[in-house]
């Protein structure tokens, strides 16, 4: 199963990626994993310090966080 199949969210995500203009590929190739972290419950600020302190200066990558987040507690709760 590859990811746009087990996250299907992650269609958008890549994109986001071919769109947007932004040196912070590293980043952005784990944020799905923050997102989907972050929303279950675990402390991403231990797991994943460097894109946490990331997001605290980049604000293209806040906003691709941003729009993960409310797409996937927007799916987790329509049903």
């Amino acid at each position: 199963m590859n990811l746009e199949q087990r996250f299907p969210w992650q269609q958008l995500v890549n994109y986001l990626r071919e769109t947007a203009i932004s040196p912070c590929t590293t980043y952005r190739e784990k944020l799905y994993l923050f997102v989907s972290d972050e929303v279950a419950g675990l402390p991403v600020d231990e797991m994943y310090p460097d894109i946490a302190h990331h997001l605290d200066s980049c604000s293209l990558c806040l906003g691709e966080y941003e729009i993960l987040a409310n797409l996937l507690t927007a799916a987790l709760y329509a049903g």
